[in-house]
């Protein structure tokens, strides 16, 4: 699979508090908290996920491909 599949993926399959997972502290509260209020937002976690990953910076895009693609699923 390659690294793109693997977002897509994980998009649609992601673990609970990941980003408490992907980044330490306080910035991994913040992004969960705002993925949590795009989950309310949008009434799904799908759409708030590629919400989110759009938000990010490069250098937390890059942080959070990193996360996913040393998953196993």
């Amino acid at each position: 699979m390659n690294n793109t599949n693997k977002v897509i993926t994980y998009a649609f399959n992601y673990e609970h508090n990941f980003l408490l997972k992907a980044f330490k502290g306080h910035l991994g509260t913040h992004l969960q908290n705002k993925f949590n209020n795009y989950c309310q937002r949008f009434g799904n976690g799908e759409t708030a996920f590629i919400w989110l990953y759009m938000a990010l910076s490069n250098d937390n895009k890059e942080t959070l491909e990193r996360f996913i693609i040393n998953q196993k699923f």
